[in-house]
């Protein structure tokens, strides 16, 4: 049997039929948190790396779309960071700061140390021994913030050794010797994951930890890595000790994720905005923020 060619109006409702499949399916929907970093203690702030850490709350929201996120800070005119949202299409690899009041961006390069006590002092060559790195997990889940989440727990010591270079003197005057300050650093991470697709988080919110020593960041980074889920809460204590007078330190990060929901999102939420320039800021002294542009 010969069957006839379709008809143009049957072609023609074909189209639109699709076209209304088209325009009706489901939106890809977001994963939006609200969240929360405290951070007590260690005090940093670095032009070189780009960040600010400073004894405050960093309150905000973030979009997560597969590899797509952006995060934007609640106002804090007492902050010196020079931006006030962060967004990145490729998990992360490049991360772009959009200054929101001045219409510039630029893209910051990642911290070499997440906290500044995990430099006893921030000159000298510094050697670290006697590395030890275990990590936990908790038998069963608990509540956290309303959700169910597992406690994954990472300790980390190590003993560092720091040369301090000499002291300049005055012309004519010989220069001292140099000092070898030895010391402790302890790390005890511990983060509650609820099951899910890990997802890509701006570096803000990130459960990364860097030391600055090849002898200890690959396998900080290894331990990270198993980490899977969602981590709805972070609680990272340093401590410091060492000799020479030198004064015990603490500090204690924590980052929580909460009031989740789902919202449809746009492309342009994850792009750099129309008019924006780009302005890599002059960081200034701590508690004087970043110079405005020129």
């Amino acid at each position: 049997m010969r069957l006839s060619p379709p008809s143009r109006l049957s072609r023609l409702s074909s189209t639109v039929i699709m076209g209304f499949l088209l325009l009706t399916a489901p939106a890809f929907a977001a994963d939006v948190y609200s969240f929360i970093v405290d951070q007590q203690g260690g005090t940093a702030f670095s032009s070189k790396d780009g960040i600010v850490i400073d004894d405050s709350a960093i309150k905000g929201t973030v979009v997560l779309e597969g590899r797509k996120y952006r995060a934007e800070l609640a106002p804090d005119p007492d902050s010196p960071r020079p931006y006030q949202a962060v967004i990145s299409k490729d998990g992360g690899e490049h991360e772009i700061a959009l200054n929101l009041q001045s219409h510039t961006f630029y893209e910051p390069p990642a911290a070499t140390l997440t906290s500044s006590l995990l430099h006893l002092f921030p000159v000298g060559d510094g050697t670290v021994s006697n590395v030890k790195l275990d990590t936990v997990e908790a038998p069963a889940p608990e509540t956290v913030a309303g959700i169910q989440a597992r406690r994954h727990e990472i300790r980390l010591s190590y003993d560092i050794t720091i040369v301090l270079p000499p002291p300049g003197g005055a012309p004519g005057v010989p220069k001292g010797r140099s000092e070898t300050v030895r010391g402790k650093v302890k790390v005890d991470a511990i983060y509650w994951l609820a099951e899910g697709r890990t997802p890509a988080l701006p570096r803000l919110l990130r459960p990364e930890i860097s030391t600055g020593f090849a002898e200890i960041d690959p396998r900080l980074a290894a331990a990270i890595a198993a980490l899977q889920g969602i981590p709805v809460k972070q609680q990272v204590t340093i401590t410091t000790e060492g000799d020479q007078s030198t004064e015990p330190q603490t500090s204690v990060r924590t980052a929580v994720l909460q009031n989740h929901k789902t919202q449809e999102s746009k492309a342009s939420l994850f792009e750099i905005p129309s008019g924006f320039k780009r302005h890599e800021p002059e960081m200034a002294r701590p508690g004087m923020g970043a110079l405005p542009p020129r």
